[in-house]
């Protein structure tokens, strides 16, 4: 399985099928991710006290081990990592770091 594949699964069982197909027909993206997944989508952080769901998701070693012979093998390797997903009503948006004009500005701490 991919992790669009257990993502969706778990969807399913959270929303639906009805609505996640929905969701998929009409291209929307499905609001369920980890808090990399939503910061990618934009100045999001997870709400306190927020839940989410503990599942793994593939993730590529960032070095591949040697082989026998000390030579690093060249196929891509991916192991399952444990990962934590939230839906939208777990994150809200960083009003701080958005302006006027919806561009984000670096904030310094």
């Amino acid at each position: 399985m991919t992790n669009q594949q257990i993502i969706d699964d778990i969807a399913v069982k959270l929303y639906g099928y009805d609505k996640v197909s929905k969701m998929v027909e009409n291209g929307e993206d499905i609001p369920l991710h980890s808090a990399l997944g939503w910061r990618m989508r934009g100045p999001y952080r997870i709400k306190e006290g927020a839940i989410g769901i503990e599942t793994k998701l593939w993730k590529k070693r960032t070095a591949a081990p040697a082989s026998e012979s000390g030579e690093a093998d060249a196929k891509p390797q991916f192991y399952l990592q444990k990962t934590i997903l939230y839906g939208e009503d777990e994150v809200e948006l960083v009003e701080d770091c958005i302006n006027q004009s919806n561009t984000v500005k670096i904030v310094s701490p």
